[in-house]
């Protein structure tokens, strides 16, 4: 179905699933949240107690702190390759090399070198 792009030594057809699973979980995540704080808070109008109160509106701020923290990876994430890109330092683009060598008869043939 997908052509044999190869990427970190993963298939493209690999990753594209890997992802679609990602944001799968991430979107059931954040629709068990949103069942769990409506419920709760119908629960905590019933009630007078202030506890069930907190738990909704924690809950409720959990979206802040899980954006924050990925924001703060991000920018961990991009300080460390300005850092390389100030020290000279760049990342290898993976690459694949075929070797064709033709044997006695004349015909081309594809080998691994050795090694590899």
């Amino acid at each position: 179905m997908f052509p044999e792009i190869i990427i970190y030594h993963n298939r493209l057809e690999d990753w594209l699933m890997g992802i679609g699973i990602a944001v799968l979980i991430f979107l059931s995540v954040l629709a068990a949240k949103g069942i769990v704080h409506k419920k709760l808070t119908a629960f905590a109008a019933k009630t007078d107690t202030i506890w069930d109160d907190l738990l909704a509106e924690l809950i409720d701020r959990l979206n802040v702190v899980f954006f924050l923290a990925i924001d703060i990876q991000q920018a961990i994430n991009l300080d460390i390759l300005k850092q390389f890109d100030e020290a000279g330092i760049s990342f290898a683009y993976p690459t694949q090399t075929l070797m064709v060598q033709s044997s006695a008869n004349g015909k081309s043939g594809v080998f691994t070198p050795s090694g590899s």
